[in-house]
C-alpha cells in the first residue's frame, strides 16, 4: 500500500492462493510489464483504490478459478476497482474466468504525502490493442455496484435496483462510509472509459460482455455478438454495453 513507481518487470506469478498482483490503497504510477501471470487462484492483477496503473505486454491466463467463492468482480485476468488513469494495453488475456473487469463501489483512500480520505472512483481509462479471448463468464465485465447509474449512458441513466442480495466482499471494510466528496452527476460519457483496437472471442458456452453487477437490473435474453460495430458506438441493452468501441471482432 501507498508505495510509487513500483515497476514488475519479467517475472512470473503463478498458482498464488488468492491474486498474482494485488496493489491496495493510495498506489500511484505502478507497473506490471512482460510478466507471465497465470493459474492464481482469484485474479491476474487487481488494482485497487490506487491510481496510473500500466499494464503492458504480458501474458495473462488461467486466473480466477478458486474451488471457494472469492470477492465478486475481482476474478479476472486483470481487475481496476475504483482506481482512474490505467493504461492496458497489448496483453494476452486468454483463458481466464473473467477477462477484464471494472469493479466499482463508493471507495475513498490516502495518497503519499496527505493522509487525508478522499473519493476515488474509475474514470479516464484506457484498454487498447489487447487480445481478450476465450476467458469464461465474460471478455469484459463492468461490475458497477453504484446506485447513481453512473455506467449508463446519459440519455439511459438511472436507478439500478437490486432485485437481489449483493454478496460480500473483501473491499466492504474499507467502503466509503458516507457521501462526503463523492461526485455527482456522473455519466458513461464523463468517465472515459476507452476500448480501442482490441480483438475479442468467446467460444461456445462463453460470454462476451456484460455492464453491470449480477444482482442489478435483471438480465435480458442473450443475443448473438455482431459480425461488426461501428466507430465508437454507446448502444445500451438491459444489462449490458457497448461503450466507445473502436474494435476487432472475431465470432
Amino acid at each position: 500500500m501507498l508505495c510509487r513507481g513500483a515497476a514488475l518487470e519479467k517475472s512470473r506469478f503463478l498458482r498464488n492462493r488468492g491474486s498474482g498482483i494485488w496493489f491496495d490503497i493510495g498506489n500511484e504510477d505502478c507497473v506490471a510489464r512482460n510478466c507471465l501471470i497465470a493459474d492464481n487462484e482469484d485474479g491476474g492483477i487487481f488494482y485497487e483504490i490506487s491510481y496510473g496503473l500500466r499494464v503492458l505486454d504480458n501474458v495473462i491466463v488461467g486466473n480466477g478459478f478458486a474451488e471457494t467463492a472469492g470477492a465478486w468482480g475481482a476474478q479476472a485476468g486483470v481487475t481496476l476497482s475504483s482506481s482512474p488513469g490505467c493504461v492496458i494495453e497489448r496483453n494476452l488475456i486468454a483463458g481466464n474466468r473473467e477477462g477484464f473487469n471494472f469493479r466499482e463501489q463508493s471507495r475513498s483512500t490516502p495518497r503519499i504525502g496527505d493522509r487525508t480520505e478522499r473519493p476515488i472512483w474509475n474514470h479516464d481509462e484506457v484498454i487498447r490493442r489487447n487480445l481478450l479471448v476465450f476467458n469464461r463468464d465474460a471478455q469484459v465485465w463492468g461490475w458497477f455496484d453504484m446506485k447513481d447509474g453512473r455506467h449508463w449512458p446519459a440519455r439511459g441513466a438511472g436507478t439500478n435496483a437490486e432485485v437481489a442480495i449483493r454478496p460480500s466482499g473483501n473491499a466492504d471494510a474499507y467502503a466509503a462510509t458516507g457521501n462526503e466528496g463523492q461526485p455527482h452527476g456522473l455519466t458513461l460519457e464523463k468517465l472515459k472509459l476507452l476500448f480501442e483496437d482490441n480483438v475479442y472471442f468467446a467460444g461456445a458456452g462463453q460470454g462476451w460482455f456484460k455492464w453491470g453487477v449480477s444482482w442489478g437490473r435483471p438480465p435480458p435474453a442473450p443475443r448473438a455478438a455482431p459480425a461488426s460495430l461501428p466507430r465508437a458506438t454507446a448502444g445500451v441493452a438491459g444489462n449490458r454495453t457497448e461503450v466507445a468501441w473502436t474494435q476487432s471482432w472475431r465470432g
